[in-house]
């Protein structure tokens, strides 16, 4: 009886697991996109993030994405917190800080976009509109 009882449990344990994983596949395009930014801000891929920010917002701003740089942080990991309308909240970590950040994302000709919020003092491309440092 010990075995089975030892496999129940066992098959049970998968079943936890995977029931409580989380589900990619159900993700909104909106956070599909911010992931993939937040992906490349790990991946430090300046390149990535400067194509998957707004042409309408880079051209209002005047600003010229190949000699403007983005700024990335550079984070080791991230993780959206939540999704509400085009905006998703995300924190970035840097072991042991981590910031908040909200990305807004919008839709242009059938793409989705990161919309910056700002040009920084320094004339970095601020990818957030809103952040909040050393949040958690």
């Amino acid at each position: 009886m010990a075995p089975l009882a030892a496999s129940v449990l066992a098959v049970v344990g998968v079943l936890v697991v995977v029931a409580c994983a989380p589900r990619r596949g159900s993700e909104s395009p909106v956070e599909k996109t911010a992931r993939r930014f937040l992906d490349a801000m790990v991946q430090e891929d300046e390149a990535a993030m400067a194509a998957m920010l707004s042409p309408a917002w880079l051209e209002e701003s005047g600003v010229d994405i190949s000699t403007t740089p983005v700024n990335r942080f550079s984070p080791q990991a991230y993780e959206v917190k939540s999704v509400s309308g085009n905006r998703v909240t995300a924190v970035i970590q840097f072991f042991p800080a981590t910031h908040r950040l909200v990305l807004e994302v919008v839709e242009e000709e059938g793409s989705q976009y990161i919309r910056p919020g700002s040009i920084s003092d320094q004339g970095t491309i601020q990818p957030w509109v809103e952040l909040e440092r050393f949040a958690e």
